[in-house]
């Protein structure tokens, strides 16, 4: 069947390069293990190996969870106090930005001096609930859509599925 997806690789690279234009000096991507994230992952440390800084990535395992958030938020900040600063943090999702937010004020570091969040879906609500207002990648829905009616226009008048998925 065909596919129309956002481009996770590109937001990856794209989150590293606006940290980077921060002058932040050390980043970290938090996941949860959804199947878009290893993808943005890659996008991520490729970008920092092309800049020569994968020696400043930081392995933050995440124990967020959408179960237990108190327990979880709680543990996060422990991990997170001992991260090396200023660094910018990629989360998987928004709803895991915000949770990283509650725990990095739990552990008493300050948004965005000591840490820069950025999470992707723009989740208004989301974003707007959080303090400081949380940072999101749009992932472009109209134009996804846009594409995906293009792709079956194209798939009915011929006949044939595309080969690839278009990104």
């Amino acid at each position: 069947y065909p596919t129309v997806c956002g481009d996770n690789f590109e937001a990856g690279r794209l989150a590293f390069e606006h940290f980077r234009s921060l002058g932040l000096t050390h980043f970290a991507y938090l996941e949860w293990g959804a199947v878009d994230g290893p993808v943005r992952r890659r996008g991520f440390e490729q970008a920092a190996a092309a800049a020569g800084m994968t020696d400043r990535l930081i392995e933050i395992p995440s124990l967020l969870s959408r179960s237990d958030w108190s327990g979880d938020v709680a543990r996060q900040a422990d991990v997170f106090r001992e991260m090396p600063r200023p660094i910018g943090i990629l989360c998987f999702a928004d709803w895991l930005a915000a949770l990283a937010l509650q725990a990095l004020h739990l552990a008493g570091l300050e948004v965005p001096n000591d840490v820069a969040v950025m999470g992707v879906g723009d989740d208004e609500i989301i974003c707007e609930s959080c303090l400081p207002s949380l940072s999101s990648d749009t992932p472009h829905n109209y134009r996804i859509g846009y594409e995906a009616a293009q792709k079956a226009i194209k798939q009915v008048e011929r006949g044939v599925a595309p080969e690839t998925p278009h990104r």
